[in-house]
């Protein structure tokens, strides 16, 4: 995404945090960003677009968080995967989320509205396939069901907590508690050998997943290219050919395993060493997902 496009997000995201999404104007954005009318279309093409980008970068914020926490601990270990469910409802509440998908439910606008149930499957299959990582193979045919149990009870307990108490809910505690909830629950659907979602539609939670992984990934090397300078003309080339291989229908992925290498060297030392680093975990995903899938 271009850096002034990201500008006038990260702006937006300070006007909503103040006003509150209802109560701001797409007037309240070109004042605060000090720009025209103009300007603002000439980034992006209607006010949709502009929510829909400022979505994806809300999006890209909290798969950053997530991957990040993952480096070097076990995919297995429930107290990182709690606090990964965490960071989703940080997300939320930073960028103001709630009302913006409340006001894109009630509207009549179909890309919004398609881009909500976008997001809510990649979700459910991120869920999905974190649910596997902790419950091993005998809960996969299960973890589809639980995915949508547990993103369920998560919203609907935090919910009927504010409403009745009208006190402030510790998440952690939430999510602790629905995830020792899910344990059971994955125990007795493991005996009783009972599936809601049936076998046919779990390819499709984690069909989805993929392709959501490989498009996260496009999106972390388009945005880094659009920021490249003229200084680094060898880590743009490496970055363009990763970008071709990525998007291939076999990409090679020998090849790509050793350009990972590659741009972190040399990317080290410089400004876009962060950014790379968060690069080659979605990369590595990719590669992963590559490797276990038939050939």
């Amino acid at each position: 995404m271009d850096e002034r496009k990201i500008n006038v997000i990260l702006t937006a995201k300070k006007v909503f945090s103040t006003k509150g999404y209802q109560a701001s104007s797409v007037q309240d954005i070109f004042e605060a960003c000090n720009i025209s009318k103009g300007t603002f279309y000439n980034y992006f093409s209607s006010k949709n677009d502009f929510l829909i980008s400022y979505m994806d970068l809300a999006r890209e914020e909290e798969f950053t968080r997530r991957e990040s926490m993952l480096d070097k601990h076990d995919r297995s270990n429930k107290d990182i995967f709690i606090k990964q469910v965490l960071v989703r409802v940080e997300i939320m509440n930073e960028f103001t989320l709630l009302p913006i998908y409340e006001a894109a439910f009630h509207s009549d606008d179909v890309d919004l509205k398609g881009y909500i149930n976008k997001r809510l499957i990649e979700e459910l299959s991120w869920l999905a396939d974190r649910l596997g990582d902790i419950y091993g193979d005998k809960a996969m045919p299960y973890v589809s069901d639980c995915a949508v149990l547990m993103h369920g009870m998560v919203q609907n307990m935090h919910f009927a907590w504010e409403t009745i108490t009208k006190k402030k809910i510790n998440l952690t505690m939430l999510i602790q508690y629905v995830v020792r909830r899910i344990d059971t629950i994955i125990e007795d659907l493991i005996e009783s050998k009972e599936i809601f979602l049936n076998e046919s539609e779990y390819p499709f939670f984690k069909a989805n997943l993929k392709n959501e992984t490989k498009q996260t990934l496009l999106s972390q090397l388009y945005k880094l290219i659009s920021t490249l300078d003229t200084n680094n003309p060898a880590l743009k080339e490496y970055i363009e050919f990763v970008i071709e291989e990525v998007q291939l229908r076999k990409p090679r992925i020998h090849l790509l395993s050793s350009m990972e290498e590659v741009i972190n060297t040399e990317a080290a030392n410089t400004k876009y060493e962060k950014s790379i680093h968060h690069i080659s975990l979605q990369l590595n995903k990719f590669i992963n997902e590559k490797n276990c899938s038939p050939s």
